[in-house]
């Protein structure tokens, strides 16, 4: 193996920084991840229960006896669990961190010493710091990244093509997710590309391997001797700390084989004793990326998601729905954990699992995977289960039933309908797409865009095929009363003691939602130095929960509206970032980035908003509930819902913070292909149903979002609102409804009075001059009614003379038309410009696809400003 300091190079492949890392910094990283990852063996190992170490079951397969095999079942899946999902947690989000300071959220975003966004030294010297529009003064939440070694402001966007890291740093290393003001522990994988983390080569190495020896050791293999070869492939990276006082020599101790099979594959010993000659060659090809054993990947997707979520337009029916989806995709995993290993999981997230699978075996590991999911669904006790009947290879083998065309794969069949049938045994009637296509890890690493693409093809057929449930509710059968579709079959209590028919899934959904009102808070704040929902919001103490009914999201203040924001985000260009990855570790790094940098981002902003809002409310006495609800949260889909007024911040900040983390470096990443979110937001009265404001969200909002984002080609996502005071109110066409209230043709050109879809900087910047002209309502109400009702040149006019009016009857920045003088350097808008009465922007597309091939645009966003501020009252 090549020394630390040839090697220390990391390259962040999404956004083209490159990363130096001095020799100290290399070491320091190394003795930083050992004490942990021995920590979390030793907490496995003293906890006891399953080779999970988290109260499992014992390991299935063959001779899985004796305290020697199940304490290195134990190691080995903790190390697993370490390198899988907690190193990710401690490096992304990787552009920013949160500062908690002891009982609340300060929500400061800051990079390490000498990382990320930086200016030039001319910029420094000149001291032409910038701050972005909207930022508050000592507010404790910057609106840009900071935290440089000399301190001080920088314009997002702007990352610096090297970052150097020599030394350890003086704030230490991230103990937790999001801790901002440590440095997040970045270590290449010395045997593999630059763009790879440690991480990335030891799950895409141990994955295979897994399977592998699982095969082998239904042939008879010692299964102690498999896990500790498990174990000393999780330790090979860290080799040089298995010695004299150096972490992990302990444990290395008490588990010498794993210990002299990590040596053995770091280059620095012999081959170890007492393992297999074919266990040796098969850990050896699969190091350096060979081996044509043949092996499954897997995915398993639930399809219209949304529709089985929405079906029912009552709040808990919603979030039961969502929970099902989750419980039904962790309970998946923590099978294929307890049977396999946590690193044959590719990816785990929202209603979808990606995961490797022997080809060999089958009529064993059936039986085990039966077993194991009849014990987890009885909680351990004897008894049957509601998992169905048990799958076995042979029953698929050769066909695939009426109108399918397959290949006679057995195997493969076999993996799609364990998948579908574990999806819809937890959850219910649900349309699932499963794919299995056979490969081997060779492919797995050098072809594994053509391997990732060809599963998606077969899960793309399958999904055409429709082989859903059979709905059918006969003319003289009652319909369940929540989602009025179903047949009802039960009868289920309400709380005021009414009873109502429902069908089995809303009397499940509706069940699951009332138990876990806190169980996607849970998710969210899991691993993270946010420990408890009030420290979320500011709280001191005590504890705090999501509200029974919607209309309590909004605190007990004096308001004139009930207002409530139903936020639906989607990302823009995730599908392209994964087609273009050619290989398994930078598919496993792409898919904890996703996971982690967006959870982080969501719970960032919300506490950033909870915390505005707060500041804004009359007769605020502090929240009796967490002012916002999840709905669904994993992968690139997002929605939610708030309190009225943090609605738009929340949104704008997540924005923002996924734009810090997916900014590329000038000229390194095409800025079609840079990775960002569109948001649809509609804030609407409490008495609007759910299912209907997310589908407006997602059918006008998000969708004018996504088509502005590839309109302008460009990296960075967009917010499109709309603010409706009941559902009357709600337009039938979003764009019809722009082009003819809110753009004003002329002969020569166009005025808009919205710039809607907005950036994020510019909805947090129309935010900022919201709070300020609220106390001038009034004022600004009469100014936007001359735009709306009256020719342009009028309006303009009105404007002039109004502002001259006023000036010299209050200092420069006290009267309305002195705070919308000062809206200049615009974020987004070209060079030094006011908004008011209006600016002319060709570049810029006009809301509601009124476009101009010739002519004149002109923008006075007079009704954004009203709506904004409509939202803050």
């Amino acid at each position: 193996m090549q020394s630390a300091k040839e090697q220390a190079v990391w390259v962040d492949h999404f956004t083209g920084r490159q990363f130096l890392l001095g020799e100290e910094y290399i070491a320091g990283v190394k003795g930083f991840l050992a004490a942990r990852l021995a920590k979390k063996i030793t907490d496995s190992l003293a906890k006891g229960g399953g080779p999970g170490g988290e109260g499992g079951f014992p390991a299935p397969g063959a001779g899985t006896t004796g305290s020697a095999s199940l304490e290195a079942a134990r190691a080995a899946g903790a190390a697993a669990r370490f390198w899988a999902r907690d190193y990710y947690s401690l490096i992304f989000p990787l552009s920013w961190g949160l500062v908690v300071e002891p009982w609340e959220v300060e929500g400061t975003f800051s990079l390490p010493a000498g990382g990320g966004y930086n200016r030039t030294a001319e910029r420094e010297a000149a001291g032409q710091g910038h701050r972005w529009a909207g930022q508050g003064q000592g507010d404790g939440f910057p609106a840009a990244p900071a935290g440089t070694q000399q301190g001080g402001w920088f314009r997002a966007g702007e990352p610096v093509p090297e970052v150097h890291w020599p030394d350890v740093p003086a704030a230490g290393w991230r103990e937790c997710f999001l801790q901002g003001g440590a440095s997040p522990p970045v270590l290449p994988a010395f045997h593999g590309r630059k763009e790879e983390l440690v991480a990335d080569h030891l799950v895409a190495f141990a994955g295979p391997a897994r399977v592998l020896l699982k095969e082998m050791e239904y042939e008879g293999l010692d299964p102690g001797l498999v896990q500790e070869v498990r174990l000393g492939i999780f330790w090979h990276h860290l080799a040089d700390q298995l010695a004299g006082d150096a972490p992990l020599a302990a444990l290395a101790g008490r588990f010498p084989l794993a210990a002299a099979v990590a040596r053995w594959l770091d280059g620095g010993g012999a081959a170890p004793e007492g393992v297999p000659g074919e266990v040796l060659a098969m850990l050896q090809e699969l190091h350096e990326g060979r081996g044509e054993t043949p092996l499954y990947l897997v995915i398993g997707a639930v399809q219209r998601i949304k529709k089985y979520v929405f079906a029912a337009p009552g709040l808990n029916e919603v979030r039961g729905a969502s929970a099902l989806l989750d419980k039904a995709t962790d309970k998946i995993a923590r099978v294929l954990e307890e049977c396999l290993g946590p690193e044959v999981i590719l990816r785990q997230a929202g209603s979808a699992v990606v995961f490797l699978a022997p080809a060999d075996g089958l009529q064993w590991l059936a039986a085990d995977l039966h077993r194991i999911w009849t014990k987890i669904d009885t909680g351990g006790r004897a008894g049957e289960c509601g998992c169905g009947p048990l799958l076995l290879p042979d029953d698929f083998a050769g066909a695939g039933g009426p109108g399918r065309e397959d290949d006679g794969d057995g195997g493969a069949l076999f993996w799609e309908g364990w998948v579908r049938q574990c999806f819809r045994r937890s959850a219910g009637n649900l349309l699932v797409a499963a794919a299995a296509v056979k490969t081997s890890a060779s492919m797995m690493h050098g072809g594994y865009g053509a391997v990732s693409t060809a599963a998606w093809n077969r899960l793309a057929r399958d999904r055409l095929k429709g082989d859903g449930p059979l709905l059918l509710t006969l003319p003289f059968e009652e319909r369940c009363a929540y989602c009025r579709q179903q047949p009802a079959g039960l009868l289920i209590q309400e709380p005021e003691g009414e009873k109502k028919p429902a069908c089995p899934d809303c009397a499940r959904k509706r069940r699951r939602g009332r138990e876990e009102r806190q169980e996607n808070i849970r998710r969210l704040l899991d691993g993270s130095q946010i420990n408890t929902p009030a420290v979320l919001v500011g709280r001191a103490g005590g504890k705090i929960s999501p509200p029974a009914e919607l209309s309590k999201l909004n605190p007990a203040v004096k308001s004139r509206s009930n207002l409530l924001a139903h936020i639906y985000g989607d990302g823009n260009n995730f599908g392209r970032v994964v087609q273009q990855l050619s290989s398994l570790p930078l598919a496993l790094q792409w898919t904890q980035r996703v996971k982690e940098g967006v959870r982080g981002a969501l719970l960032a902003s919300l506490g950033r908003a909870a915390r505005e809002a707060a500041a804004g409310w009359r007769d605020f006495k502090g929240y009796e509930h967490l002012p916002f609800q999840l709905l669904v949260f994993g992968g690139d889909d997002l929605s939610l819902i708030t309190a009225g007024r943090m609605g738009l911040g929340v949104a704008a900040y997540f924005v923002q913070l996924t734009d810090w983390e997916f900014a590329p470096v000038p000229g390194k990443v095409a800025p079609e292909n840079v990775p960002s979110f569109s948001v649809g937001v509609l804030l609407a009265d409490d008495k609007t149903p759910v299912r209907v404001a997310m589908e407006y969200c997602e059918g006008q909002l998000l969708k004018g979002a996504k088509r502005k984002m590839r309109e302008k080609k460009g990296a960075g996502g967009l917010v499109h609102f709309l603010v409706a005071d009941s559902l009357d109110a709600l337009p039938a066409d979003v764009d019809a409804y722009f082009n003819r209230y809110l753009l004003k043709k002329g002969r020569d050109g166009v005025l808009s009075l919205s710039l809607r879809p907005l950036a994020a900087a510019e909805l947090l910047a129309f935010l900022d001059l919201g709070r300020r002209v609220l106390p001038h309502k009034g004022v600004y109400r009469r100014l936007a009614e001359a735009y709306l009702k009256n020719h342009i040149l009028s309006a303009m006019l009105f404007y002039v003379y109004q502002q001259s009016r006023m000036k010299g009857s209050a200092g420069d920045g006290e009267n309305i038309y002195g705070l919308l003088s000062e809206a200049m350097e615009f974020p987004g808008m070209n060079g030094r410009v006011s908004l008011f009465p209006a600016v002319e922007d060709r570049q810029r597309y006009l809301p509601g696809g009124g476009n101009l091939k010739n002519g004149y645009r002109y923008f006075a966003p007079v009704w954004d400003l009203l709506e904004i501020v409509k939202t803050l009252e």
